[in-house]
């Protein structure tokens, strides 16, 4: 990975080389929760796998979802449904999540005070092609999440990959905190309505993070559409 202006931006934009790269290589698993030991006549629930992990400064959990595969990386989380989810043609193969975090005062922009802060990061980044490349992405929407400023946009890549990128700001350090989860086009109607899911346990500096706020997301996500250049007729 990371050929465009830093390791950061291309994982924040969406299927960028590096996350690509690392999905291509074998994923470890997250080490499972120890087994309670079973109680004669007692029905056993399965406690779902945890990764903890401190990124820049701010300590995130979050539990993998059953037979998904997750890793912790230098730049945050990893996360996806099968191992090598990556095709030669750089079409993804299954979904995939990768969780990362940045200071805010790195992006250069002025924060208007009142304003949504993650929103006006997205904003300005979906502007640079430098960043984003070919792919097309939607102006991004802001909302609120546990009290903090988050903001999303849609992207699609051309090559029949898309993805949510998600952000939320903190406050105590701040930081932006990002989710980037992408899959195959022909799944893009399912991608919303894993995200309770995914997101179910998450915590961020110790506070739970209230997966009703999804509810604020359209449904259907409207991904753009690329509409492909035909030659002109002689």
């Amino acid at each position: 990975m990371y050929s465009y202006v830093s390791r950061f931006f291309q994982l924040l934009i969406a299927i960028c080389a590096g996350l690509m790269a690392a999905s291509c290589q074998p994923m470890t698993q997250s080490t499972p929760t120890a087994l309670p030991t079973a109680t004669a006549g007692a029905a056993y629930t399965p406690q779902p796998r945890k990764i903890e992990t401190d990124i820049n400064g701010v300590e995130i959990t979050v539990n993998v979802p059953p037979d998904w595969q997750a890793q912790s990386t230098s730049d945050g989380i990893l996360m996806a449904e099968r191992p090598g989810s990556m095709q030669s043609n750089s079409r993804l193969m299954g979904m995939q999540m990768h969780i990362f975090t940045h200071e805010t005062n790195d992006f250069g922009i002025s924060m208007t005070e009142g304003e949504n802060d993650a929103w006006a990061i997205l904003k300005f980044i979906v502007k640079k092609q430098e960043y984003i490349g070919n792919a097309i992405a939607s102006e991004p929407q802001g909302f609120t999440w546990n009290g903090y400023d988050a903001a999303y946009y849609l992207l699609n890549d051309g090559y029949n990959n898309v993805t949510l990128l998600m952000a939320v700001v903190t406050d105590t350090p701040k930081r932006l905190v990002a989710f980037n989860i992408s899959c195959p086009l022909q799944r893009a109607d399912l991608l919303r309505d894993v995200l309770p899911e995914l997101l179910d346990g998450l915590t961020i500096n110790n506070e739970v993070m209230d997966v009703v706020a999804m509810h604020d997301l359209p449904d259907p996500l409207p991904f753009p559409t690329v509409v492909e250049a035909t030659a002109s007729a002689p």
